[in-house]
């Protein structure tokens, strides 16, 4: 299945009817981080009038608390901010919600200046990061709600032009903490420029809907909807899988790298398979963070090898076999299949080793079968064939919850392996233990290994799947166990050729790196028939699963 995507364009939702206000059946607090445009202040009217207890927060130069609810605190204090939350807390009653209107007072984008914009990186956006990250530290029995506002940050209507860049970084803030802490509920609203609209604003902090992102304008309330292309510009939708035996050949190509918005999809002529290759008609492509990484620029093709950027992206995908090569007796036309590929699994038909190729199981649907080639045999051959993985080690997983460990997870467990994991965030740390995981840490804190080797009294793990960098390395290679197996699969440090020392090899450890899959397969030829082989067989059987995935 395939999207094209452009960039967002804003359509309005029908505002018309009235949004009640409901009155609480509890009395709840407020923070309201005030701005300088009496916005904070009429909101804490509109709330009080409601019952509400609220504390307006200004800037100031240390932490005050005056006994009417004014506070003044550091932009920039990571204290300032603990001391707000327990202040609250103490007074009572609840804290229901926080508003953070700071950024409407960052400079016009006509007036930003070197300095100006190193106070809209404390006021603006590091504020907005201490907030969350005290918050993300508290237990609540019911966490607030959090409302990051803007002011004409967002360009709804065709006749806007003069946007507050300055205050458009903290709606990328914003989207991370709705990712990493859905239990804030964060909500981004971007105010009209010219008009007043604290009682829309007031309004909106009682709108009960799943939207995350609003521009509240006068003539509505605006939010971001992805539109289809008008089919004059492509037209993709008569690509029926499983049905049309012929397919208009096309592939997906970003032209320059380093703006998604380049994405388009051009026609391409079909190359018959070479000998012991399968050309597939591609039912469902997996989407990698290496994709994501060659769109943006950040993986030069010659890196790879290739003077096409497309030939290198989507390196797996399901589908059904549409023709053979000379020498290929395991596969025939009609077959369900999931194959990795050098590339160009974006697109309607790929090439693929028939090594490389493995039968769909019937219980399996092409989605999900999508999702098992890269991260799967990545993590097998790592674990079993450099790692020579055994029952009752100990495996460190780092990242734990992305596509690699997640099956890194499942191979391990099925191996009799005691799991160690590392994950970024409450909610994927939750994750893994749903997956049965017992030793969970931290992927964003050093401090993982000192838990670890406090946990194994002092041993450390046998092997270490890592995509972690920098530091985290140093610090993993130091609970290795003597003969200890150190399995790399990031790529950043090895593009920068970062450099480290040779001491910890007095331990006789390994350290064994696999960057490309593409190298990987390329190079090993049978051994990775086998792999996927096993993988498959074990997915038939139950003992594995495909990866939680969302289809585009």
């Amino acid at each position: 299945t395939f999207l094209l995507a452009r960039s967002p364009k804003v359509s309005a939702e029908n505002s018309s009817q009235e949004i009640k206000i409901p009155r609480p059946n509890k009395r709840g607090s407020w923070i309201l981080f005030s701005d300088g445009k009496g916005v904070g202040q009429a909101l804490a009217d509109s709330l009080k009038n409601l019952g509400e207890n609220c504390f307006l927060v200004t800037p100031g130069e240390k932490f005050d608390a005056k006994k009417n609810g004014q506070i003044q605190m550091r932009q920039d204090s990571l204290e300032d901010v603990g001391d707000l939350i327990d202040l609250v807390r103490k007074q009572g009653p609840a804290l229901r919600g926080i508003v953070h209107l700071w950024n409407m007072d960052l400079p016009r984008t006509a007036d930003l200046s070197l300095s100006s914009l190193e106070e809209m990186e404390n006021r603006g956006n590091m504020s907005v990061i201490y907030l969350v990250n005290e918050l993300s530290h508290t237990k609540w029995s019911k966490p607030p709600r959090l409302f990051i506002v803007t002011q004409g940050a967002q360009p709804v209507l065709p006749d806007e032009k003069n946007i507050a860049v300055a205050q458009n970084a903290v709606w990328g803030i914003g989207r991370v903490v709705q990712s990493e802490h859905s239990n804030f509920k964060c909500k981004i609203i971007d105010l009209d420029p010219e008009s007043d609209s604290a009682n829309a604003l007031f309004h909106e902090l009682w709108q009960d809907d799943p939207e995350e992102e609003i521009a509240l304008r006068p003539s509505g309330r605006f939010v971001y909807r992805l539109h289809r292309p008008e089919a004059k510009e492509i037209l993709v939708d008569g690509f029926v899988r499983g049905k049309n035996k012929e397919v208009p050949s096309f592939v997906m190509d970003i032209g320059t790298p380093g703006i998604l918005e380049n994405f388009k999809l051009r026609s391409l002529k079909r190359s018959q398979p070479g000998s012991g290759e399968v050309e597939i008609r591609v039912c469902s492509a997996g989407l990698n963070f290496r994709d994501v990484m060659i769109g943006m620029g950040l993986l030069p093709g010659e890196l790879e090898g290739v003077q096409n950027t497309w030939e290198t992206l989507g390196l797996e995908c399901s589908g059904v076999v549409s023709a053979v090569g000379d020498g290929v007796q395991d596969f025939q036309v009609g077959d369900e299949v999931a194959a990795l590929s050098g590339g160009g699994c974006f697109g309607s038909y790929v090439l693929a080793p028939a090594f490389a190729t493995a039968h769909k199981p019937k219980q399996i649907g092409f989605d999900d079968a999508a999702t098992i080639p890269v991260t799967f045999l990545t993590a097998w051959y790592m674990l079993h064939s450099a790692g020579h993985l055994k029952k009752g080690e100990r495996v460190l997983i780092h990242a734990a919850s992305g596509g690699v460990g997640m099956a890194a997870v499942q191979i391990a467990q099925l191996a009799g392996a005691e799991v160690f994991a590392t994950a970024g965030s409450d909610e994927k740390r939750g994750f893994l233990r749903d997956l049965g995981v017992k030793h969970i840490f931290d992927s964003r804190s050093l401090a993982f290994a000192e838990q670890i080797m406090e946990q194994t009294k002092g041993e450390g793990v046998d092997l270490i799947l890592n995509s972690l960098a920098g530091k985290f390395i140093f610090k993993s290679i130091e609970i290795l166990k003597p003969l200890g197996r150190f399995l790399e699969i990031g790529k950043r440090d090895i593009y920068e050729n970062n450099k480290m020392g040779l001491r910890p090899f007095l331990k006789g450890i390994s350290f064994i790196t696999m960057v490309d899959i593409r190298q990987g397969f390329l190079s090993l030829g049978d051994e990775f028939r086998a792999i996927f082989t096993e993988i498959m067989r074990h997915m038939e059987e139950g003992n594995l699963h495909p990866l939680h995935n969302r289809v585009f």
